[in-house]
């Protein structure tokens, strides 16, 4: 089995929560889940639904879990994985997703990474094991191409208003992606690329109706535990915000959905 050694928690629901609503994402969240994994129970057939995961794999094991479950998803014929994005600094990050996907005999998928500064502090304690114990084809970010590069590309092959995309991390990559300009693989810039191909985001991220004034992580933090905000994240999200297509819908899961709903160490 895959080893990582640290219990799961709210969050671990939190992101499969916000993978499962990309597959019904009119629903609301508490009905998600249930309706999802019954379909899958039941093995109702249906399109696969195109999903792009950008999860910021390090820190907390909750993106395991989303993955795992995205791969169990697929399995079931309900999710097509077309791409893993890694939106941290973190070289081994994409080294933890190759792992996960070769587990599941699905090297092709492609990856890419965010190779900036930021997060390269923030190590999970299970991302170097995983990648030791499981290492797949790719063990750190000089393997594979940009984040935004793979997002152009697998964007640009898709039929229009096709792709859901799975944020469960920060939104680093899909601010690069929306400033992104044309390039060999679309004429199109990052803003009217999202536009043509994309169907919905799912976005774990955020607190409602309020966060209290301070930040959730996915949105402002990043940078360590006791930072009061990350200008890198707060400009990420801002930038999201101010540029996302009006007619391409967004999903909020917050920090409230699954905050409550705890398992693992937590219980004892």
């Amino acid at each position: 089995q895959i080893k990582a050694q640290i219990a799961f928690s709210h969050s671990f629901h939190l992101a499969a929560c916000c993978l499962l609503s990309a597959l019904h994402s009119a629903m609301a969240p508490q009905l998600l889940k249930a309706l999802a994994w019954a379909a899958a129970l039941q093995g109702v057939a249906a399109e696969p639904r195109r999903i792009i995961i950008d999860t910021d794999m390090s820190t907390d094991c909750d993106d395991v879990g989303a993955l795992c479950l995205a791969h169990a998803l697929a399995d079931r014929g309900l999710a097509r994985i077309l791409a893993v994005v890694h939106n941290t600094g973190l070289p081994s990050g994409v080294g933890a997703v190759s792992s996960i996907n070769h587990w599941y005999a699905r090297d092709d998928i492609p990856i890419g990474a965010f190779k900036g500064a930021f997060g390269r502090d923030l190590p999970g304690t299970y991302v170097a094991d995983l990648v030791a114990t499981l290492p797949g084809p790719v063990r750190n970010f000089d393997q594979v191409p940009e984040a935004v590069e793979v997002y152009r590309r697998v964007l640009s092959e898709q039929p229009d208003r096709s792709v859901t995309i799975v944020s469960i991390g920060f939104s680093t990559n899909l601010a690069n992606l929306l400033s992104s300009p044309p390039d060999a693989h679309s004429p199109l810039n990052g803003q009217a690329l999202v536009a043509a191909k994309v169907l919905s985001v799912a976005w774990m991220g955020g607190q409602y109706p309020t966060s209290g004034g301070g930040h959730e992580w996915n949105f402002g933090g990043g940078c360590n535990w006791s930072a009061p905000v990350c200008p890198t994240t707060r400009q990420a999200t801002a930038y999201f915000l101010e540029h996302w297509p009006a007619d391409v819908p967004i999903v909020f899961l917050g920090f409230e959905v699954g905050v409550k709903i705890l398992t693992g160490e937590p219980l004892v």
